[in-house]
């Protein structure tokens, strides 16, 4: 009998955003990261220049490590 793994395959929708796992001093300035790779509660950062990010949801400027991971939309 034919094995069926299509019933256990669920991607994920076109519509949802992909995320890159990026450092820190890797990003540009002005440009958007987040600290989670999943939708929900995960605020937009802007990166302000190479030691701090300002979450545009809460206004509230946050400092990071150069080598912390964070996230780009693709």
């Amino acid at each position: 009998m034919a094995k069926n793994d299509a019933k256990d395959y669920n991607p994920d929708s076109i519509l949802s955003p992909d995320y890159e796992p990026m450092r820190f001093d890797e990003i540009e300035d002005d440009d958007l990261f987040w600290l989670g790779d999943a939708d929900g509660n995960n605020p937009a950062f802007r990166k302000i220049n190479e030691k701090q990010g300002y979450n545009t949801r809460d206004g509230i400027v946050s400092d990071f490590v150069y080598n912390q991971t964070v996230y780009q939309r693709t």
